[in-house]
């Protein structure tokens, strides 16, 4: 009896034949789709190249034509990524778009891309566009792709694109297990090399604008973004647990008028962690955060700079900006690392600061608080205030001894006298309240009792709370 999959092989190749359109290319490449094999380009030009170098037939499976192969696939894969142009530009790794749009589109076609899990390598596009399709899963890798754009899909396994150059990216109502993109750049530069086939439309602003566009999508698992290269980043209405971001370039710099990343109603109360990458080129300017929720947020080892990019891009949520700086906080306050928690806090109140309009209730109030105690997480400051009234206390009162009120108590020593006036609760010298003087230094003395008052009040009230919570 012939195995089954041996009849579906032959079937599969059959469509083929019907389809003298198809190029060399493309031929091989189903071949390889109906032997349920990686369509790897960059493999079939390692074996071309090591058949040349050796004999095929009698060097098949030795050790030393593996280890040959292996190190020409390596250096072709490396040839390919510092020379994109010519990647781009090789038409014995053309995919035609109508290549794709009917493998997975033709009803007898789809059966065979459908239903197995498929890996693309090595090729390049102008355009790449599934729609309406149910996966196994997608892989794509050390690819040259004009437009890629998947929509109305589903996706068992995940969609994974890895060391490819895009000038455009969309993935628009699609569900899938988990979403990678791994050393991947998408930029309006890359669509440069993009050779357009003949008779295809001249491409769209929005298909080479250097943009990821994520909309409406659900992600079982984890969307990761590691490393690679944008012009922007555009998540909106995006359902997944898990958000990962780790060290993307920007390549605007900060020169367009949208942000370098916006998240809109994405995320349901999930982990979103954001990394930036100190060494890069630069850093974005702008994060717009809008209507998401995070359950536990991680921004790197240094905050700030993502704090202050998602400050300039108008960060608010249905609860209003404090309710971001709060839960970045916890979630660094969880992992024990409260100092980054009291910088995110600080941070806030920066901003609230800023926003306070001058000589109002808040904005003296958090002017105060900043001063004195850093908003209340350097309660030491207030002791170095309170000691530097001390300080200025003792040397007025040492100025003006000469100018004792008739019939007042002389101070038996005036630092003393400040330690009484500055710190209230204490008496050195019970005889220090009836201490005066005559014009400003009796001014200074009533000063001093009043501000050291607020002052150590102040300062012991922060330092108890951070003491003892």
């Amino acid at each position: 009896m012939t195995p089954v999959v041996i009849v579906a092989a032959r079937e599969c190749r059959s469509f083929a034949r019907e389809r003298p359109n198809w190029s060399a290319p493309e031929q091989w490449a189903w071949a390889k789709i109906c032997d349920h094999l990686n369509i790897d380009f960059d493999e079939l030009e390692a074996n071309r190249t090591v058949d040349r170098l050796t004999n095929a037939a009698a060097d098949k499976l030795t050790a030393q034509r593996q280890d040959l192969y292996e190190r020409t696939v390596d250096e072709i894969r490396t040839r390919n990524q510092h020379d994109p142009e010519r990647l781009a530009g090789d038409f014995s790794r053309r995919l035609r778009y109508e290549f794709f749009a009917e493998i997975f589109g033709a009803a007898e076609l789809r059966n065979f891309t459908w239903n197995a899990p498929l890996v693309f390598s090595g090729f390049n596009t102008d355009r790449l566009i599934i729609d309406t399709a149910a996966l196994k899963s997608l892989d794509i890798r050390n690819a040259h792709i004009g437009h890629f754009s998947i929509q109305n899909s589903t996706i068992d396994g995940g969609l994974r694109l890895e060391n490819v150059r895009l000038a455009s990216a969309k993935v628009h109502l699609v569900t899938a297990k988990h979403l990678l993109l791994n050393n991947v750049s998408v930029a309006a530069s890359n669509f440069g090399p993009v050779r357009r086939d003949d008779g295809r439309p001249p491409f769209r602003p929005a298909e080479r604008n250097g943009e990821l566009k994520i909309n409406t999508a659900s992600i079982a698992d984890r969307l990761s973004i590691i490393q690679g290269d944008f012009d922007s980043i555009d998540l909106n209405f995006v359902k997944v647990d898990d958000l990962f971001i780790d060290s993307p370039a920007w390549n605007l710099c900060g020169q367009s008028d949208k942000p370098e990343l916006s998240i809109r109603e994405s995320l349901h109360k999930g982990r979103f962690t954001l990394m930036l990458d100190p060494g890069g080129r630069c850093l974005p300017r702008r994060i717009k955060v809008d209507q998401s929720i995070f359950a536990n947020t991680y921004l790197g080892p240094d905050p700030l700079p993502v704090i202050r990019a998602m400050e300039m891009g108008e960060m608010m949520s249905r609860s209003g900006p404090e309710l971001a700086y709060a839960l970045i906080a916890k979630s660094y306050a969880d992992r024990g690392q409260t100092a980054i928690s009291d910088r995110v806090l600080i941070a806030k109140n920066n901003q609230d600061w800023h926003l306070a309009k001058p000589l109002t209730l808040d904005f003296i109030g958090l002017t105060f608080t900043w001063l004195v105690a850093d908003y209340g997480f350097h309660p030491e400051w207030g002791l170095v205030w309170i000691a530097g009234f001390v300080v200025l206390g003792w040397i007025i009162f040492r100025r003006a001894s000469g100018r004792l009120a008739a019939g007042s108590y002389r101070p038996r020593s005036t630092l003393l006298l400040a330690l009484d006036s500055v710190i209230p609760g204490i008496q050195l010298d019970k005889n220090h309240q009836e201490v005066r003087y005559d014009g400003w230094p009796q001014i200074m003395l009533y000063l001093l009792r009043v501000l050291g008052a607020v002052l150590v009040f102040v300062a012991l009230s922060y330092l108890q709370k951070r003491l003892f919570g």
